[in-house]
Parts: structure tokens; sequence; C-alpha cells
């Protein structure tokens, strides 16, 4: 892309993008996907939750972390205090092998054509075209892992009998959607879905600051990892009120262009199976 660094040139410790060769499909790539600066300040402006009881929410790059599991959040000092005298001194660590796996989930809500695929699973998987008030029983758990980046070396490399590259590269992977009970969601998750809709309440817009009804869908998502399938304590969550316009594109049912070097291109419906391919 025209504004990242060649992947020849990439520093270590950066996972450099796909430069595309042709001219239609970077041109394509840079209408869909935003530039790093706009990616970083949409991942500031990620509303989260303070972890204590307050239930107040902030700006990403407004709240504080743990210092010492980087992983608990937190509004205030004041905050923190309580909730560490209320049991997070016990379940503080250093961090989990399952902190990487979040971080990507965290930093892939801060490109906008991932979220609206979110905005359109939630539709089919919720089916709230048929009934838009299911959003308010269910949520979405997403099972997260990483796979090698660069899938062509990892292919080879087992061909050829050798052990896996411990310092490869590697990349968010999506391995599944389920509809889960809302009252069986985490406590984060349960309280984003409740802010989103104390939001819409007040203010009367959408996830993209639009006006829309109050009884618009919010749909609420929690992603959980290999390691911890059950999202215990809802490590991510994230809740959006849908844009009018998201429902009505999924009713006009909708193609997408599916191109192969193979096979040439070719519409397909876009459903589940297109949506989370």
């Amino acid at each position: 892309m025209s504004d990242e660094i060649p992947a020849e040139n990439a520093p270590a410790g950066r996972v450099p993008f796909i430069e595309f060769i042709s001219p239609e499909i970077r041109a394509e790539a840079n209408r869909l996907l935003p530039s790093r600066q706009q990616r970083k300040e949409n991942l500031n402006n990620l509303e989260v939750h303070c972890d204590a009881q307050c239930g107040k929410a902030l700006a990403r790059s407004e709240i504080k972390v743990c210092g010492r599991c980087k992983q608990a959040r937190y509004c205030s000092q004041a905050c923190q205090k309580a909730h560490w005298k209320a049991g997070h001194k016990i379940e503080c660590g250093e961090g989990s092998v399952n902190d990487l796996v979040f971080k990507l989930a965290e930093r892939a809500l801060a490109v906008p054509k991932i979220v609206e695929h979110f905005w359109m699973i939630s539709i089919e998987l919720l089916e709230l075209l048929a009934d838009a008030s299911a959003a308010g029983r269910f949520a979405i758990k997403v099972q997260c892992k990483t796979q090698p980046a660069d899938m062509m070396a990892a292919l080879r490399r087992a061909m050829n009998g050798e052990n896996d590259d411990a310092n490869a590269q590697v990349a968010l992977h999506y391995a599944g959607f389920a509809k889960v009970p809302l009252g069986d969601a985490p406590v984060r998750t349960r309280k984003a879905a409740e802010a989103a809709r104390e939001k819409l309440q007040a203010e009367r817009k959408d996830a993209e600051g639009a006006p829309v009804r109050g009884d618009a869908p919010v749909v609420a998502y929690y992603f959980v990892s290999e390691q911890d399938d059950t999202g215990k304590d809802g490590l991510l969550s994230a809740a959006w009120v849908l844009p009018d316009w998201t429902l009505a594109y999924m009713r006009s049912n909708p193609k997408s262009l599916l191109r192969s070097a193979m096979f040439g291109d070719k519409k397909v419906p876009v459903d589940m199976e297109t949506l989370t391919e």
C-alpha cells in the first residue's frame, strides 16, 4: 500500500502490510483500508470500560492499565485501588500467552471494514431481519487464534517435515462465531451492551454517528482465545448500534465479487459463509 513501508525495508518487529503489485487491486485496498495514522486514531478512540464497578467508559487513549498485568483498565486511581481490594490482587499476573491474540483482536476493531463485517455477521447470525429484538437477547462470541502470516512458508516447512518456526510472524484468525444468550455473556460484554443502549436513548445516533430511531438494534460481541473459550472475563468486548443502512443492505440480498486466478470472477451471495471466509 502506498502509505506503508515496503516489506523489504520494514524495521525489525513491525509486520509489513502486503504490497499490492496490481494498480487496480492497490487502488481498491487503499480505498477500503485506513492508513496507519487513521488506524492509530481509531484505536485511541475505541471506547473501553473501567474494570471496577463504576461502569464508566472512556476512550482507550484516556484509560489507565494495571502496571503489572497490563490488562485491567481503570478510569481513576480510586477505582484501581477498589478493584485491587475486591480481588484483582489474586488474579493479577504478568500476562498470559493469550495477550497477543487479544491485542491483535482489539487492533482489528480500528479497521472500519472489519467492523462492518461484524455488523453484517450479526444480522445474519442473529437473524435480525426476521426479528430485530434478538439483538437484545443474544451476544456473539468470536473464537480467535493466531496463524502464520506467511502460510506458504509454513506449508513448505510442514511438507519438508520441519518444525514450526517459533519466530514466524503471526496474523489474527477468526476461527468461529457463535450466538450466546446475553445473560450468559461475560459481565464486561453485558456492560458494553447496556452502555451502548443508554447512549442510544440519550443521543439517538448509530455507531457511525448518524441519526437513528431509539429502537435500533444494539449488537454485542466478545472475543475469546483457544486457551480460554469461555471468555470468562470478556477481556475484549464491544457493542454497536447498527446503522440503518446495514439492515437495508442485507435485506437487498447483496452479492459479493469473488476473484480467482483459476476460475475468474464470480458473484456470490453475502451470507455467513462468505462473510466469515
